[in-house]
């Protein structure tokens, strides 16, 4: 099936940022104001108010770099600031997502973010909530005919918890 979704990663992306924007926060934030330190590198994946959030489902190899964002968002910087949080969230996927959703053998999983705590305990200096998704009771896949041969996949889920902020509370 050409062009089908091999993951749930996209479906969760899209559900986090269909429900984050519905409930008011900024999409790809900038970091800096300065043009040099903008694109995907310095930019958060939402803000609002006090709060920034990673959704990580990328390589195991930039662990390290998602749990610097928030950091950088929230701490005093030479560089002029675009935004200024208090606190850091990352939404990742746990091993059991990662095996039961298809995701690829590389992603970085909670469990693997809760290792790399210890070694930057002295850099990361803002509270962070590591969150871990466990794969969803249930789903189901609902095929599209765009074009002759040419089927597109969409992966629908049910039972997903999405973190909002009343009264600059974080709450599941």
């Amino acid at each position: 099936m050409e062009n089908a979704p091999k993951s749930l990663s996209k479906s969760i992306n899209c559900l986090l940022k269909e429900r984050f924007k519905a409930s008011g926060w900024k999409e790809e934030s900038s970091i800096f104001q300065d043009s040099q330190y903008q694109g995907d590198t310095w930019r958060l994946d939402f803000a609002k108010k006090d709060v920034s959030i990673e959704v990580a489902f990328n390589h195991a190899s930039v662990i390290a770099w998602n749990l610097l964002k928030p950091v950088l968002a929230s701490e005093l910087n030479h560089v002029n600031k675009a935004i200024q949080t208090k606190i850091g969230v990352i939404i990742t996927a746990t091993e059991a997502l990662k095996r039961a959703g298809g995701f690829d053998g590389a992603v970085g999983t909670f469990e693997k973010y809760l290792e790399y705590l210890p070694p930057l305990n002295n850099v990361l200096t803002v509270p962070l909530f590591i969150i871990g998704l466990e794969p969803p009771e249930s789903f189901h896949i609902q095929l599209h005919q765009h074009a002759l041969r040419k089927k597109i996949g969409k992966i629908v889920m049910k039972d997903v918890a999405i973190i909002s902020t009343e009264n600059d509370e974080i709450s599941l």
